[in-house]
């Protein structure tokens, strides 16, 4: 009976072993507890990695991109801040995200880090980013191509042409409008004292042709 009763310890550790090793991510519940707390939240963000892209609780992911953005705002550790950043940017871009989520975020877009601003250039620029992008928000993101660092009106330059043509292919109704504030932008920042933001602004005109395509013929032929 002895030898039977440890034969059954041995299965049932090594059981317990294999269930430890086939458990599933941490419930989202239990991320978010830990993101709470400044002496935990280092062990949520792996298992948030997870849920970035598959977590439909709008309640949690909610949640969670207001407890990521404090984080960014008190981190002091460059490393740390670029990885909590880029996790808030993967929770940032959905389709059902609210307006006001993107508008908070708008900060970071001229944070002093250039790698972390990109990153989240980039997500405002995703596809599945559009549907918050209202006119009030794109004015805004639109006011940094005037930005007095160079590296702040490239990212912005760059992110308005591209944002024009994705609101042309997706026939926005709205889209005109934009987009010949855009071609405008793109003609001023011709002069631009920065040659990359030149160079972006060149590209800008080139892709919206169509809307000047004198102008267009007349900027190539100066080249």
């Amino acid at each position: 009976m002895a030898k039977c009763s440890l034969q059954s310890v041995l299965v049932a550790a090594l059981l317990a072993g294999a269930g430890s090793v086939w458990a599933g991510p941490l419930p989202m519940a239990q991320c978010l507890k830990l993101l709470e707390s400044p002496k935990t939240r280092v062990r949520a963000l792996e298992p948030l990695q997870e849920w970035a892209y598959s977590c439909e609780d709008e309640k949690a992911r909610a949640r969670c991109r207001a407890l990521l953005l404090d984080w960014v705002k008190q981190e002091r550790n460059p490393e740390q801040r670029a990885q909590v950043a880029e996790l808030l940017g993967r929770f940032l871009v959905a389709s059902t995200t609210p307006t006001a989520d993107f508008e908070k975020c708008v900060p970071l877009l001229s944070d002093p880090d250039p790698l972390l601003a990109h990153k989240m250039w980039a997500e405002f620029g995703e596809q599945d980013s559009m549907k918050a992008m209202t006119a009030p928000l794109r004015a805004r993101l639109l006011a940094l191509a005037e930005d007095s660092r160079p590296q702040v009106r490239l990212q912005a330059v760059s992110w308005a042409h591209q944002e024009a043509l994705l609101q042309g292919h997706n026939g926005q109704t709205m889209a005109p409008e934009f987009r010949q504030q855009v071609f405008k932008l793109m003609q001023a920042h011709l002069q631009d004292s920065d040659p990359e933001v030149r160079n972006e602004a060149l590209y800008g005109c080139l892709a919206l042709h169509e809307l000047d395509p004198k102008a267009t013929q007349a900027l190539i032929a100066s080249r």
